[in-house]
């Protein structure tokens, strides 16, 4: 199922649990948990009246470890992804969207005395929100994020014959929240 455009919401999205420190990837799967709470402004009065208009994740503060290099590597973002164990389970049902990287070298890059504040992407995640919440399956109190690379090599991509195992450029985070509005 292809990730749709927020939802309008005339409450202003409210931080409900983040990351506490950076996280950083380089073309590996990454699962990272964080503890949430309920939203306590203007989203909790929203909230009162029955589901929240809309579930945001947000990646925020993208950079390169290694600025000014090109990011090799593209990302499926999952929300609470169940263990592999589980085979009846369909990866695309918990599939929030593709984070790329695309603009990443120039992101954290800006002339000047300071640095830039790099990429912020997210996904308006409601729909998987509302389906495990109807299914007994969504914590309230945690979320696990997957991070699951999906074209390791990039520009840096082994050429044929050459043996030398790549790794790919990584890249830091420096917070993975989820937002209610």
């Amino acid at each position: 199922m292809p990730p749709q455009a927020p939802r309008p919401s005339d409450t202003p999205a409210e931080l409900v649990g983040a990351t506490a420190d950076p996280i950083e990837i380089a073309g590996e799967r990454r699962d990272v948990s964080f503890p949430m709470g309920d939203p306590t402004g203007p989203a909790a009065a929203a909230r009162s009246t029955g589901t929240p208009a809309r579930v945001l994740l947000a990646i925020e503060g993208i950079r390169g470890v290694e600025p000014g290099r090109k990011p090799d590597v593209t990302y499926a973002v999952y929300v609470n992804l169940p263990d592999d164990a589980d085979a009846g389970t369909d990866p695309e049902s918990f599939y929030a969207g593709t984070l790329d990287l695309f603009g990443l070298e120039r992101a954290g890059s800006v002339t000047g005395d300071r640095p830039g504040h790099g990429l912020h992407r997210s996904f308006d995640i409601t729909d998987i929100y509302e389906r495990l919440r109807d299914e007994g399956r969504w914590d309230p109190g945690s979320v696990t994020v997957s991070f699951q690379a999906l074209r390791p090599g990039g520009s840096d991509r082994q050429a044929a014959g050459d043996t030398e195992e790549r790794t790919a450029t990584p890249v830091t985070f420096g917070r993975v929240a989820v937002y209610v509005g």
